[in-house]
């Protein structure tokens, strides 16, 4: 959820995750998304104070990694879905106002190695 859009909400999120907001206000960030699935938040802090905020977090238990941006690749992604038996079918989507591809995870992908993820 972008905080923007329910900042109330954003808080009453924040606050389950176990997000201290006085932290956050003395180093004057926010938060700016809330994934309540995965039980995270993503802040938002000027780059002067991250380091600091950063350290504060992890004295207090937090887990802290920073913002990566995962954007899925038709090379990789047409073929796992066999997209293409369905383009030899003559089904191309034409005439379909929404579509939905749940395309899962593949926790072996090397977008998904790293110190920046938990899987």
């Amino acid at each position: 959820m972008r905080a923007a859009a329910d900042p109330e909400q954003a808080g009453i999120q924040s606050a389950a995750a176990g997000v201290d907001l006085q932290l956050l206000n003395r180093y004057r960030a926010r938060v700016t998304h809330t994934h309540k699935r995965i039980n995270a938040v993503v802040i938002e802090v000027d780059e002067a104070r991250a380091a600091d905020l950063e350290r504060a977090l992890t004295r207090k238990g937090y887990r802290v990694e920073a913002s990566v941006a995962v954007r899925p690749l038709l090379n990789q992604s047409v073929p796992q879905m066999s997209v293409d038996a369905v383009w030899k079918l003559s089904f191309s989507g034409a005439g379909v106002r929404i579509g939905v591809a749940d395309t899962g995870v593949d926790a072996t992908h090397t977008d998904f190695r790293g110190p920046h993820c938990g899987l």
